[in-house]
C-alpha cells in the first residue's frame, strides 16, 4: 500500500514556502530540499512525482502569497490534462491528490469543472489499440459499433474510466456460430421479428446498458443510454 504522506512529501514543503516572509527565495530552498529528499528511497517515487507534474508548474509562476491557490489549481489541472488516457504515474498522483486533506476540496472542484469542458467520448479498444471512439452528444440514447470481429475489446470513457472489457468470440458475433440452424432474419422478411442479442450487460447501473448482437460475418456493439452521461 502507497504512504500517501511520502509520495506527497513535496505538498507540505511548498505550501510552507508561500507561507513564509518571502516566498519567492523560500521556494528555491523548498525544491532544494524536495530534491535532497527525492534521493532517499522512501521518497523516490514522490520526487519523480514532482519532477513529472509539479516542478515545471512551480518554476513558471511568479511566487507570492497570492498565488498559492492558482499554483496548486494549475498543478492539479496539468495532471488532468497531460493526456487523456490514465497513465499509471499519473492516476496515482490524481488518487492522492484526491485523498490528500489539503487539496481534496480543490480538486474535487476542478476535475468536476475540467471534465465538465470537455466534451465525453465513448472509446473502443481492441487488443489494447483504439479502433473507434464517439462523442455523446447531449441528448444522445444509442451508440452503435459496427463490424465487429473476434478478439479482445474494452469499451471506455474519454476520461479515463474503463466501462467493459472481455473476450469477444464467434459464438458472440456471427450468426451461424450463434444460433446453428436458425435462419438469419432478413430486411425482406415480414412480420416483426428483431435479432436478440447474445450478450446484454449493464454497465453503469441506471445509465449505460451494452448489447452485443450477431451478423452474417461481423457483429455490432450497441450502447443504449438512459440520459446524459456526466
Amino acid at each position: 500500500m502507497m504512504d500517501n504522506n511520502k509520495n506527497l512529501y513535496f505538498i507540505p514543503i511548498i505550501a510552507k514556502a508561500f507561507d513564509r516572509p518571502h516566498p519567492d527565495e523560500s521556494i528555491h530552498v523548498a525544491i532544494d530540499e524536495i530534491s535532497n529528499l527525492g534521493k532517499l528511497d522512501e521518497y523516490k517515487y514522490g520526487y519523480e512525482l514532482f519532477k513529472k507534474f509539479v516542478e515545471e508548474v512551480i518554476r513558471s509562476h511568479a511566487i507570492n502569497k497570492e498565488n498559492k491557490d492558482k499554483v496548486f489549481d494549475n498543478i492539479i489541472t496539468r495532471i488532468l490534462s497531460e493526456d487523456k488516457d490514465l497513465s499509471e504515474e499519473k492516476s496515482n498522483i490524481l488518487n492522492m491528490f484526491k485523498n490528500s486533506g489539503m487539496l481534496n476540496v480543490r480538486y474535487e472542484k476542478l476535475y468536476q469543472e475540467y471534465f465538465k469542458r470537455i466534451p465525453l467520448e465513448i472509446e473502443l479498444y481492441k487488443e489494447g489499440s483504439k479502433v473507434s471512439s464517439k462523442p455523446i452528444e447531449k441528448y444522445s440514447t444509442e451508440i452503435i459499433f459496427k463490424e465487429i470481429e473476434p478478439g479482445h475489446y474494452s469499451i471506455n470513457l474519454s476520461n479515463g474510466r474503463m466501462l467493459w472489457e472481455s473476450e469477444i468470440t464467434k459464438r458472440e458475433i456471427i450468426w451461424d456460430d450463434a444460433f446453428p440452424g436458425v435462419s438469419y432474419p432478413m430486411a425482406a422478411d415480414s412480420g416483426e421479428e428483431k435479432i436478440q442479442p447474445t450478450i446484454s450487460k449493464e454497465l453503469v447501473v441506471g445509465e449505460i446498458a451494452l448489447s452485443i448482437f450477431p451478423g452474417l460475418e461481423t457483429g455490432m456493439i450497441v450502447l443504449k443510454l438512459s440520459r446524459e452521461v456526466l
